[in-house]
């Protein structure tokens, strides 16, 4: 640990030096407190790793603002035995190089949460004064960060900006954590939707009013060594997904070698996301006339055949008239429009249900997992009348486009916590989100000690602190 007896002045080659309020001043960071860095004991010594209990804290630990254990752990022989030792409650680590720590005790009149704040609130531009080393890593050094200007009260006010930043936050990061939970809640929602749709539970009150007949004598699926499937009205017919579609067609194995000016979009596998299409990351093939067979149509059915073990299977029906063609590990389903409609089938494969009967039919390999055709064609479909499909669809369209409103809306919600965290720090660190010292001080007809007084004080304590001995190497040689 060093405490660098060298008083700094601020620099503000890196930020711009805004007015601060009365009884505020600029302090260089490396004056706030006694630097160190830390360092790695032998892994080749297990008495120093084997069964650890004090927490070493790197790199991989730093995701959040308060660390209270780590990943990895050392033993207190190790601890005894290195130099560096522990490090105390409070103190600042932030990463300076690839899986290298440094870190910052702040000094008596430094608040230490308030640096935190201080310096996260500083964090673009503190990125924007990081370097490449010659090997590729990022670093940040030294000679950067000592000067780094740090906008200072005194420590009253310091404690009562923590205070209530750290209130703030925390409803914040309680919002946020309500917001990540969103997704999930509407994929389940989603799939609740989709099983009601091809169960016949979303549309018992229509049928019980319409009583609509099969159209046609079923060839009935077979369901063995299968997940069990829910129970169907009498009126619907369980099919192999076979009999209802005139084609299965793999994609092209041509490379996406081209530009959006030489070539046509291909659909991959990418581009299939929550049961539609996501156009935007398109790859382009070079045009050629053997790609007109696999060019796709308005109310084809794109089943991904080949993907991980939990995303093979999803599946979208294309909704676009524009010229595209789709790639080899998908399989293209022409559906025959008098007996089905192609959102009815996609909705069943994307479902609950068809999403455990990938689990149970693929073929898993090193890292992909496969569904092919024949597996795909004899895949029970629950098939009720058209006019039927056209009411389910309909109904469970526009429940699903509330929950799509309501991601969105939650999604805008989280955007406006992210800047709410940003707000609060900038009015924290600008002197309006709590009254001044100074102003207190004024109302209540009283002297107060300001950011020059402390920074005398700080100056006084950096001259008068004896640097310490340079960390041994011995553990590290070991």
């Amino acid at each position: 640990m060093s405490s660098d007896a060298e008083w700094l002045e601020p620099s503000f080659e890196h930020r711009r030096e805004d007015e601060l309020p009365e009884g505020w001043n600029y302090i260089a960071l490396g004056n706030l407190g006694a630097w160190g860095s830390g360092g790695t004991p032998s892994k080749s010594r297990t008495e120093y790793w084997a069964n650890g209990t004090v927490p070493w804290v790197s790199p991989k630990d730093m995701k959040t603002s308060f660390i209270s254990d780590a990943q990895d752990h050392i033993t207190k022989y190790a601890v005894a035995s290195w130099a560096a030792g522990l490090v105390p409650s409070g103190t600042l680590r932030f990463v300076v190089r690839g899986m290298i720590l440094a870190h910052i005790i702040a000094r008596e009149g430094v608040h230490a949460t308030y640096l935190l704040r201080a310096l996260q609130h500083e964090a673009m531009s503190i990125l924007f004064a990081v370097k490449e080393a010659t090997h590729g890593t990022l670093r940040l050094d030294s000679d950067t960060l000592r000067p780094w200007p740090v906008p200072l009260p005194s420590l009253s006010e310091q404690r009562r900006i923590v205070a209530k930043v750290e209130a703030l936050l925390e409803q914040v990061n309680r919002a946020k954590e309500r917001l990540a939970k969103v997704p999930l809640i509407l994929k389940r929602f989603r799939q609740a939707v989709l099983a009601a749709a091809c169960s016949g539970k979303l549309t018992e009150s229509w049928r019980g009013r319409t009583n609509p007949k099969q159209p046609f004598s079923a060839p009935i699926a077979d369901t063995s060594d299968l997940p069990e499937l829910p129970p169907i009205p009498d009126e619907w017919a369980l099919v192999p997904l076979g009999a209802v579609v005139n084609r299965f067609q793999y994609g092209t194995s041509e490379k996406a070698d081209a530009t959006a000016s030489t070539g046509m979009p291909i659909l991959r596998m990418g581009n299939i996301q929550e049961g539609g299409l996501d156009l935007a990351d398109l790859k382009y093939i070079f045009k050629s006339d053997a790609l007109a067979d696999f060019r796709v149509r308005p109310g084809d059915i794109l089943f991904n055949r080949t993907n991980s073990p939990e995303l093979v299977g999803k599946t979208a029906v294309v909704d676009t008239a524009s010229p595209m063609v789709f790639a080899s590990y998908l399989i293209r389903m022409s559906v025959k429009p008098t007996l089905v409609r192609p959102a009815f089938v996609a909705w069943w494969i994307n479902s609950a249900w068809g999403r455990r009967w990938a689990a149970y039919v693929r073929t898993d390999g090193v890292s992909q997992s496969n569904i092919n055709a024949s597996k795909l064609a004899a895949m029970p479909l629950p098939l009720p009348p058209l006019q039927e499909q056209d009411e389910a669809l309909r109904v469970g369209g526009h429940v699903l486009e509330l929950a799509t409103a309501i991601e969105r809306r939650s999604q805008v919600a989280a955007t406006r916590a992210d800047r709410l965290r940003k707000a609060i720090l900038f009015k924290a660190f600008s002197g309006e989100l709590v009254p001044t010292e100074a102003e207190l001080a004024r109302a209540e007809g009283r002297e107060y000690e300001s950011a020059s007084a402390l920074l005398a004080r700080l100056t006084k304590s950096a001259v008068e602190d004896k640097p310490a001995k340079p960390p041994s190497q011995r553990a590290r040689a070991s």
